[in-house]
């Protein structure tokens, strides 16, 4: 009997063990389970961490690649800038000189007033007919002397008779009108092939602006990055128009035109070594400017 109960016994501690070995393997295989599936989700969160680090990396890099293109395309000329408020352009068509402002078209009784107290008169014989057709134009050279320069620095304008542009201009007549401007920024050697002989040169010292970072000596870059163009196909030439191009520079054009054009140290060598004295480095500047807007023309 002893042994019966004993047998009994026995079994029931064996069936017992099994049931606790196999809830050990059931809760070893759930927890494996588990793992397996935390290190699945861990390594998917690194994955993912990884990704969006490399899509962060790749902004950053983006994001410094951008600012390195837009710090190389900085214009940084040793040519002062010109004032703050200085705002021509297409659309609005005048330039700032050393300051004063110039708006076309403007009375020429205006624009002589405002010359004349900067320096400049009108050159001996600086009066002369420009176009004799359908529009009498009239075209007029003005002139200054500036200390240390042989040469003396000049640009012109061209004017009309607003009330009638078929009739004679006469300068003293309130009806004339300003509607171009023209001037040009060089240097040429005194002697030729003799570096001491010292640099005749104009405009150099004019201070032409027709916004803040564009004007004669400043980078030709300004005027793309304003007003667009491109530098690949027009490297070193700008010009603005909403009329036809082959009637350009004329001063009977319909159209408002701005025309701006550049030399490169490699183009005038003389011209930046005056640059260089007078201001510091400076490349692929400024040197043309021309502009018009004659509203009494069809």
């Amino acid at each position: 009997m002893k042994k019966k109960i004993s047998l009994v016994l026995l079994g029931m501690c064996l069936g017992l063990s099994l049931v606790a070995c196999g809830k050990e393997e059931k809760d070893s295989d759930k927890n494996d389970k588990k793992e397996k599936t935390t290190t699945e989700a861990v390594v998917e969160d690194k994955k993912d961490e990884d990704k969006d680090t490399e899509a962060t990396e790749e902004v950053a890099e983006d994001t410094t690649e951008a600012t390195t293109e837009a710090e190389v395309m900085e214009i940084v000329d040793a040519v002062p800038e010109g004032p703050a408020e200085a705002n021509f352009g297409p659309e609005n068509v005048g330039f700032y000189m050393q300051g004063v402002e110039f708006k076309l078209p403007m009375a020429y009784s205006e624009f002589y007033e405002k010359a004349n107290a900067l320096g400049w008169d009108v050159a001996e014989d600086g009066v002369r007919k420009s176009f004799d057709g359908a529009h009498k134009l009239y075209e007029v050279e003005f002139s200054r002397l500036v200390e240390g320069q042989e040469i003396s620095e000049w640009f012109d304008i061209e004017v009309i008779n607003s009330a009638d542009p078929s009739m004679e201009v006469d300068l003293s007549d309130t009806n004339t009108q300003v509607v171009a401007f023209h001037i040009k920024m060089n240097a040429l050697p005194k002697e030729l092939g003799n570096p001491e002989a010292g640099y005749e040169m104009y405009n150099v010292h004019s201070e032409i602006y027709l916004t803040k970072d564009i004007g004669l000596g400043r980078n030709i870059l300004n005027v793309y990055d304003a007003w667009g163009g491109s530098m690949v196909d027009n490297h070193g030439y700008f010009d603005w128009t909403t009329g036809d191009r082959s009637k350009m520079g004329l001063g009977s054009y319909t159209e408002p035109f701005i025309d701006i054009s550049s030399e490169s140290v490699h183009d005038n060598n003389v011209l930046y070594r005056v640059l260089l004295q007078e201001y510091g480095d400076c490349e692929d500047v400024i040197t043309w400017i021309s502009l018009q807007n004659n509203p009494f023309v069809e």
